[in-house]
């Protein structure tokens, strides 16, 4: 079994169905994700104008954000456990909440 299924068995009940957020790499690491897996869908995202302006956890506005969209690390684990797994929804939560499934049956049926 892959060290990333091992890892998401221990620490799925901190998991989300989020397909929108952008989270700072040490966060997955810290939960025990390997530093190449998370390094290889850590991107950095520029901020835009309007709608498109990024923000820090104080609400200030920043040029970029360095991080992991939730919607990547979720098809990613989703992977691990089936790599058969697609979504072919379009808005990016029910794709998040499709992946996100995935997951849970896996993290359900891993033992037996």
């Amino acid at each position: 079994m892959s060290d990333i299924i091992e890892t998401t068995k221990k620490c799925f009940d901190k998991l989300e169905a989020d397909g929108h957020t952008i989270i700072d790499p040490e966060f997955f690491k810290g939960l025990g994700y390997p530093d190449e897996f998370i390094d290889d869908i850590t991107h950095r995202e520029e901020s835009g104008e309007g709608k498109f302006q990024l923000f820090d956890n104080d609400n200030k506005p920043v040029d970029y954000i360095d991080g992991v969209h939730y919607l990547t690390f979720l098809r990613r684990v989703a992977y691990e456990f089936d790599p058969s797994s697609y979504s072919s929804k379009i808005g990016r939560g029910f794709q998040a909440r499709e992946y996100y499934n995935v997951i849970k049956e896996g993290v359900e049926n891993a033992d037996n």
